[in-house]
């Protein structure tokens, strides 16, 4: 839950726009024990942002699906539903989100938040057969390192109207990869 309180902080102070109530954000269990984070369709942040004479319409989901039920050009996935963990949404304001899909003018970038790398700067130099084997072995054990990349090109190529899927691990350590 960490990561999506440092996106939504940031997505807020890009976009100028406040977040929903903690209150409408947060879902306690039945115990009042546990603390969820609301998934789905569920916005933690919508609001319309004004850019270069330009008003944009922002939105920050947690856990949204992308059916693969409709045909193009409906919004969704190309073959099958996919849920990022966070979709961060921008179409033009004065339109719909289902116009601004139809009219290719909406645009989705994904987070994947990812907490089992050990050394994610090891991992994405070049692997020689012996340590793919070893990284085989263990995404059996669910240890799962370039499945998690390979998932983030599947959102990108997956879901219609992405610009971009990103994962994002923890560390101090800052890396940049652009294609």
């Amino acid at each position: 839950y960490w990561l999506f309180f440092k996106l939504l902080e940031l997505i807020r102070q890009i976009f100028q726009i406040e977040p929903k109530s903690l209150d409408v954000l947060i879902h306690k269990d039945k115990d009042d024990f546990n603390l969820q984070i609301r998934q789905g369709n569920h916005i933690a942040l919508e609001g319309i942002y004004l850019h270069a004479g330009r008003n944009l319409k922002v939105r920050y989901s947690y856990n949204r699906s992308f059916g693969g039920e409709k045909d193009y050009p409906e919004a969704g996935s190309w073959t099958t539903t996919m849920r990022p963990d966070y979709t961060l949404t921008v179409w033009p304001a004065g339109i719909t989100e289902t116009q601004a899909e139809k009219e290719e003018l909406i645009v989705h970038i994904h987070f994947d938040a990812k907490y089992k790398v050990e050394n994610f700067h090891e991992m994405v130099r070049q692997k020689s057969e012996e340590l793919l084997d070893t990284e085989k072995t263990e995404n059996r054990k669910g240890m799962y390192k370039n499945a998690d990349l390979l998932k983030m090109h599947a959102y990108k190529d997956a879901i219609r109207r992405t610009g971009g899927a990103y994962v994002l691990y923890p560390g101090d350590e800052p890396l940049e990869k652009k294609g």
